[in-house]
This record gives structure tokens, sequence and C-alpha cells, in this order.
């Protein structure tokens, strides 16, 4: 098989690169992106170019299958430039697959597509995907899944798969992420904060899985005879029975100030308004049909990705790296506390 991957340098396309290569069925992968990575990947051409402006069409040419992971985040003060990208160039990916008469698209969607949350329980994938209003990042995945229905009503023929993870992390991205916000914590002293906040975030309804999980999601999209959305979770902690009152909002709003003030994030408001509204998702379909289970619960990915945010990082004193970790972990702990004392209506 023959395999195109949009956005094949994010965190995502990494380990899903990765994935494919160690696949017998996968002959070669051409691997589009806006900037070529630093090292290579088994079986993957690597193409620089833009979903927003290049011809698609010839680069799709052969494929068994398309995924689309293309998206960009930033810059947030230019919306025409992120709704170019992320909206049109969605569509530009969806035209340019009938085009090319690929008989397979995976587009990775997003939890974001979906409306806010009205109750505590677990939504399926006929949630209402109307985004969240104060949420650029979620208007554009409910915009390009919109179109994505348009595009599947009027083109028969063609095995969509959507898939629509949780809020996703993952080590590949850590590096990345360091070196264009962090300053952080040497050795131990973050780890053991890491460590304590990902224990306390696990004790809310917030979910996060982790980039590698996806990335098998889609593989299993990419092969398997199924067709639809399913919602991409990490395994679960506890129970459903268990009584969870503490709300994702004040934990998120929490973690991301004291970031903002240690210097470790600079992250949109909106995207942390996003976290604390989203509703849950509910993962059964994609166990069920897709053969899709994680491997790691929330808190082992919140703790892998805060510990692989001291590599590369900026070095602090120990004494004071000491101190901002306890402060951390310690607000942290007291904005679970604070949260579990409210009860959502």
């Amino acid at each position: 098989m023959h395999i195109v991957v949009t956005g094949a340098t994010g965190s995502v396309g990494t380990a899903f690169l990765e994935a494919l290569g160690h696949e017998p069925r996968v002959r070669s992968i051409t691997a589009i992106a806006r900037h070529l990575p630093e090292r290579e990947l088994r079986k993957a051409y690597y193409v620089r170019a833009d979903v927003a402006e290049e011809q698609l069409a010839p680069l799709f040419e052969g494929a068994d299958a398309v995924v689309h992971l293309a998206w960009q985040f930033q810059p947030e003060k230019r919306p025409d430039e992120l709704w170019s990208t992320n909206v049109l160039g969605s569509r530009r990916v969806f035209d340019a697959v009938r085009q090319a008469a690929v008989p397979r698209l995976v587009y990775v969607s997003s939890f974001a597509a979906y409306g806010p949350r009205e109750k505590t329980t677990a939504v399926d994938e006929s949630f209402p995907r109307v985004g969240i209003a104060s949420s650029l990042y979620s208007r554009h995945k409910a915009e390009a899944e919109r179109r994505l229905d348009e595009f599947e009503a009027r083109y028969e023929g063609i095995d969509i798969v959507r898939l629509r993870p949780c809020a996703t992390l993952g080590q590949s991205a850590v590096t990345g992420f360091v070196k264009r916000f962090a300053d952080s914590f040497p050795g131990s002293s973050f780890d053991d904060a890491a460590q304590q906040i990902a224990l306390h975030i696990a004790r809310t309804p917030l979910q996060v899985v982790s980039a590698r999980d996806v990335a098998e999601a889609a593989r299993l999209a990419v092969f398997r005879d199924v067709r639809g959305a399913f919602n991409i979770v990490p395994r679960p902690t506890r129970s459903p029975k268990d009584d969870v009152s503490a709300t994702a909002s004040t934990v998120v709003a929490t973690a991301a100030s004291l970031a903002v003030r240690l210097r470790l994030s600079r992250v949109d408001q909106s995207l942390l308004e996003l976290a604390g509204r989203a509703p849950l998702l509910d993962g059964s379909r994609a166990e069920r049909v897709l053969g899709f289970c994680s491997r790691n619960t929330t808190e082992e990915i919140v703790a892998e990705t805060l510990s692989g945010l001291r590599h590369g990082a900026a070095r602090l004193p120990a004494r004071e790296a000491s101190a901002a970790a306890s402060r951390l972990t310690a607000q942290v702990s007291n904005s679970v506390h604070v949260s579990t004392q409210y009860h959502p209506t």
C-alpha cells in the first residue's frame, strides 16, 4: 500500500509515520509538511507543501489512503491565516482525494468539534458538532467537519473515517513546546511535581490521550473496513460509576495561570476555556468497531509529558527550582480541592 500523510511532522504525524514504517502492508509513504524534519523515517518520502496553497491532487496520485493531520495552531492573532490552512486547506485536501481517485480518507478531527458540555456524562459520536464559540480552534474544527459532511453527501465511493481524539499530548511535541515557550525545572524536582500534578488531574473529568494512541487509531482506520466517526479517549482509571464532581475547567485554568507566571507557557486563554467547557467523550464505538483501546491513562500521559518539559529547557538554580516545584504542586492540589466542592447542574 501507498499512504499519503498531511501534517506529517507534527506529534501525531511523527508517531503515525513511525508506526507505518514497521507495517509490512505499507510499501511507501508520501509525508507532506510545511517544514521538513531533521531526521527521516523509513519508507517515508518527504514533500514540503502547504495544504492551503499547493496543488495536492498530483501528490495524492496512486495512494490507497490519505490521512489528513495538517492543522495550524498559531498565530491566533491572524485568524484569516488559520482559516486558510485549517478550513479551506482541509476542503482542498478533500477535493484532492476525489480528483486523485483515492479510495479512503482518514480525517483526524478533534473533541473540539463538539458543542459545549451539557451534562457530566460522556457523549457519543452523535453529539452536535457546533463547536464552542469562544474558541477559534473549536469553531474551525466544527466548520471543517461541516464541509466534510457536504463533501461526503456529494461524492460517493470514498470510504471516510473521522477520528475525534480528546486533548492530545506526546513526547515528540515536547521539544518544540520547550523551544517556543519554556523555562523549566532541573532534574527530579520537576519530575516529582509533574507526577503530583498528573495524579490530581487524573481525579478530574479531564481526558488526555497520547499522540501515540491517536497514531494507532489512525493506523487502524487505514487498514480496517470501517467508516464514520470515532471518539478516541484514554484508558480509564476508574469505574464509570464513581462519583466525580470535580470540573476540569478549574484545574486547567489554575494550572495554566501558574504555568504563565512560572514562564512555562503562553497558551491562548480560549484553549483553556475550551478544555473546561468541552464534553467528555465516550470511546466505546472506537473499541467495539475500530478495535482501538488506549495503552495509557490520562495520569500516565500527563506525567510523561510534564516530565519531558525539563529536557532541553533552560535550567533554574536548584533552590529556586525546588521551591517553584513545591508551589506548583501545592497550588494545583488546592485547585483540585476547590473544584471538588463544585457540583455541575
